[in-house]
C-alpha cells in the first residue's frame, strides 16, 4: 500500500532464504484491524517514511524450501504466521507491515538458533510461528492467529471470570473474546453492540446477554440486567469514547481493558464517575512468546469442535480483488473475518 492509503497488487521480489529459515508459499491471509489502522496511516510507530509497505500478518502457507540449519520444518508443512521482514521490488527496499500478504514468505526456526550454529538471537516472531495440523483447513487456520492473540491477552489481563464482563464490539476480535471467555467458563458476558443483528451474532458466539447502545444507554441496559457494576470492560473496537463510557461501569477494582487500537494517540480521560479503585490496561501488541504458548490450546479446541474456526469467516476473497475489498472494509461494508485467498 502507498502513503495515500491506496492498495495495489504488484510483483515484488521473492525473499532470500537464510540457513535458519523456511520459504513458504502463501495459501491464505486474514485481514485484521491493524491493517485498517495502517491503511489510515495512523498506526503508532509507522510513519510516512515507512511507505510504501507490504501489509499482512495473519497468513498461512505451505513450506516449499528449507535452509540447511532448519530443524523444526520440512517441505509440505502447513505453517502460520510467516512474515517478510525486508521486502523489495526490483531490488528496491519496501516497508514491511510484516509483509504476509505476499505470495512467498518466511518462517524462522528458533530451534536452529538453540544449536549455537546461528549467531545472535532468534527473531521474536519465531516463537509464535507454528505448524498447523492436517486436521485443520489452511484457510480456516488463519483464524487461529486472532484467537491465539486474544487468548494471550486474556491470560495477562487479570480479568476475574467470576464477575460480569462487558465486551464492546461485534467484529472478529469481539467474537474471539466472547467465544474464548465462554470457553474459559466466564459466568456473565454482556456484549454492547449497535444493532439487533449484531446482538444476535454475539449471542451465537457466547454472549449471555446483549445491549443495543443505539436503542438504550449501556447503563440502562445494565439496570435491566440487574448488574450494578462489572469486573471488566473490554474495548474490542479501539475507541476513546468506549474507554470513557466504560470506566463508570466498573465495580471497585474493575479493569478497563483496551485491546482495540484507537485511531488517535491521545485523549481526555474522564473518571469522575469511576470507582475509587480501578485499572486502565492497554494490551494491543501480543508478545510472540506468549502467543506461541497459546497455539496448542486453540488447536485442541478446534480439533474437538469446541471452537469452530469457519464460523468466524464471513468472506473469502481472491487476493487480486484486495484493492476493492479494502475499500469496502474501510467503509464499514464488511463483517466477520475476511480472508484473502492466494
Amino acid at each position: 500500500m502507498n502513503a495515500d492509503g491506496r492498495v495495489q497488487v504488484k510483483e515484488i521480489d521473492r525473499p532470500d532464504v537464510k540457513s535458519h529459515q523456511a520459504l513458504v508459499a502463501t495459501i491464505a491471509g486474514g485481514i485484521c484491524g491493524t491493517d485498517a489502522t495502517l491503511l489510515q496511516c495512523s498506526f503508532k510507530g509507522v510513519g510516512p517514511a515507512s511507505y510504501p509497505l507490504v501489509l499482512g500478518h495473519e497468513s498461512v502457507g505451505r513450506v516449499i524450501d528449507v535452509g540447511e540449519d532448519v530443524i523444526s520444518y520440512k517441505r509440505g508443512d502447513i505453517v502460520l504466521l510467516p512474515f517478510v521482514p525486508q521486502p523489495s521490488a526490483d531490488g528496491q527496499n519496501l516497508g514491511s507491515a510484516w509483509g504476509a500478504f505476499s505470495e512467498f514468505t518466511l518462517v524462522d526456526d528458533a530451534a536452529a538458533f538453540a544449536t549455537g550454529k546461528i549467531a545472535g538471537l532468534a527473531p521474536e516472531a519465531a516463537f509464535a510461528q507454528s505448524i498447523v495440523p492436517a486436521s485443520i483447513d489452511p484457510v480456516d487456520a488463519t483464524v487461529i492467529i486472532t484467537l491465539r492473540e486474544v487468548l494471550s491477552g486474556i491470560r495477562v489481563s487479570g480479568i476475574d471470570l467470576g464477575q460480569p464482563i462487558i465486551i464492546y464490539g461485534s467484529g472478529p476480535v469481539a467474537m474471539a473474546f466472547t467465544a474464548l471467555l465462554r470457553q474459559l467458563c466466564a459466568e456473565q458476558l454482556i456484549a454492547v453492540v449497535r444493532s439487533d443483528e449484531k446482538a444476535e451474532l454475539m449471542r451465537r458466539f457466547g454472549a449471555s446477554s446483549t445491549i443495543n447502545s443505539c436503542a438504550q444507554s449501556v447503563q440502562d441496559g445494565l439496570r435491566d440486567l440487574e448488574v450494578s457494576g462489572v469486573g471488566a470492560v473490554i474495548d474490542a473496537v479501539g475507541s476513546a469514547s468506549v474507554i470513557n463510557e466504560g470506566i463508570p461501569l466498573l465495580q471497585d477494582r474493575g479493569i478497563m481493558f483496551c485491546y482495540g487500537v484507537p485511531k488517535t494517540h491521545s485523549m481526555d480521560l474522564e473518571w469522575s464517575e469511576a470507582p475509587y479503585n480501578w485499572t486502565l490496561k492497554f494490551q494491543q501488541f501480543p508478545r510472540k512468546d506468549e502467543e506461541g504458548e497459546c497455539h496448542q490450546q486453540i488447536v485442541d479446541w478446534a480439533e474437538c469442535g469446541d471452537i469452530v474456526l469457519s464460523k468466524f469467516i464471513s468472506e473469502i476473497v481472491p487476493v487480486d480483488d484486495s484493492p476493492e475489498l479494502f475499500e469496502r472494509y474501510l467503509a464499514g461494508r464488511t463483517s466477520g473475518k475476511i480472508v484473502l485467498k492466494f
